[in-house]
């Protein structure tokens, strides 16, 4: 088998499976040796800024000279962004010997009576035997969904646990409550292993404490009083982080988001645990230094001179995006480029981006993907809103190609609503 075809395989995979249970993966993971259980592990929930704190982790991680895997999802582009080692992506020739190994476990396990592995648990699999056979010393592996059912739960001792902001999202499957969702995000806790959180929401980490505390775990809060921005460009943001386990008088991250600071502030939390465990971290004692080198796809990320993507796809996402776009100075207009899925509080997500009375001009597209909303509701939902110049396109790539014709020099372009608009951008932006 080749690469398109293992790919073409995997993503396949929804049409004739589904998320199967913890046995099942547990049987799978033993016939290949139980590979999640050769690295150290760091173990990374929550419903916004996940994939990041996994990023501003592995930079960390990898200026203090260790070698480092990284597990994520969505990807933008193409599948292998998914499992990297020592940033870079697993290849495609890495990938296809790995996908069959995989791949013969599990024909033998459904031979003898076992399920077929979901798309997710498939390439958790994946990844964590491509890190076990490289012998990488850290894996940093993110939840797919929620925490206490997450194919990623199987992981039995990380070194230490990360939960990053609780909103709603997914409450069809996660709960109606914050409560409820922050009991399945902090379903990842372990006795004896540090959870680390931000502490966004009273209902969220009051959860987060009482099953610290009936694991028998520590746990170590972060909170927006911990975070003094000082400086903020279109580039960077510069901030101060004052907290009982981590104090500094000055990080940089090179991502003009507000949101990042919380994010960045995350990891260096956890990396302070991992480093009183690893005696040889000990030497490293300013990883705030490290940070500026961070950079992570789709989440307020300039591709192109005045051009921003970022993948805000529920309404907390929006807050954030909003916060940082109105920090963003210029000389010209705001022009918003909006696509999204329809599991997505879209309505509400279009009402507050709206409110704020920052944009001259809208352009709307449908994705490429089947559970994308039409383009016609949502221009009719922006049409109540607001009385501006709208746009409708078919596809990304003609809402794009109109939006930089209209685009004016000083003008700046922020695209957002989903991850998988900003793929399909990347794709014809070619970054």
């Amino acid at each position: 088998m080749n690469y398109n075809e293992a790919s073409a395989y995997l993503l396949s995979i929804p049409k004739f499976s589904k998320k199967t249970t913890k046995h099942n993966l547990m049987e799978l993971l033993k016939r290949l040796g139980n590979p999640q259980e050769k690295v150290k592990s760091v173990h990374v929930a929550g419903t916004n800024g996940k994939g990041s704190v996994c990023a501003f982790l592995n930079t960390i991680l990898l200026h203090s000279k260790k070698s480092v895997g990284l597990f994520t999802s969505p990807h933008l582009v193409r599948i292998n962004e998914r499992i990297k080692i020592n940033n870079t992506d697993i290849s495609d020739e890495e990938f296809t010997k790995i996908f069959e190994k995989v791949k013969s476990a599990v024909d033998i396990l459904q031979q003898q009576g076992g399920v077929h592995p979901s798309f997710f648990e498939f390439l958790f699999v994946m990844a964590a035997l491509f890190f076990a056979e490289h012998k990488t010393e850290y894996a940093i592996f993110e939840v797919g969904l929620g925490g206490r059912l997450d194919a990623t739960n199987v992981l039995k001792n990380p070194v230490v646990s990360v939960i990053a902001s609780i909103s709603y999202d997914h409450t069809e499957i996660l709960g109606n409550s914050i409560a409820e969702i922050a009991g399945e995000k902090a379903g990842i806790i372990k006795k004896n292993v540090p959870v680390v959180f931000y502490q966004n929401s009273p209902e969220a980490a009051e959860v987060i404490k009482k099953t610290a505390r009936q694991t028998g775990t520590e746990y170590f809060l972060l909170s927006d009083r911990d975070i003094k921005f000082i400086k903020f460009s279109s580039k960077q943001v510069d901030f101060s982080l004052d907290n009982r386990y981590y104090k500094c008088d000055s990080v940089k991250i090179n991502f003009p988001a507000l949101y990042q600071a919380v994010n960045c502030s995350l990891a260096l939390l956890a990396f302070e645990m991992i480093r009183r465990k690893d005696k040889t971290l000990q030497s490293i004692v300013h990883p705030e230094e490290f940070v500026l080198f961070t950079e992570w796809q789709g989440r307020m990320e300039q591709v192109k001179e005045n051009i921003f993507l970022d993948g805000a796809h529920n309404l907390e996402g929006i807050a954030g995006f909003l916060a940082s776009v109105q920090k963003i100075q210029t000389d010209g207009r705001r022009l918003l480029l909006f696509g999204v899925v329809e599991e997505k509080n879209y309505e509400h997500m279009i009402e507050l981006l709206m409110s704020v009375g920052v944009w001259q001009e809208v352009f709307i597209t449908r994705l490429n993907n089947k559970r994308t909303v039409s383009e016609t509701e949502l221009t009719e939902i922006f049409r109540r809103c607001s009385d501006i110049p709208i746009h409708t396109f078919d596809c990304a790539g003609k809402a794009l190609k109109h939006a930089l014709a209209v685009k004016q020099k000083d003008d700046i372009l922020f695209c957002a609503g989903s991850l998988y608009l900003i793929g399909e951008l990347k794709e014809y932006l070619e970054v």
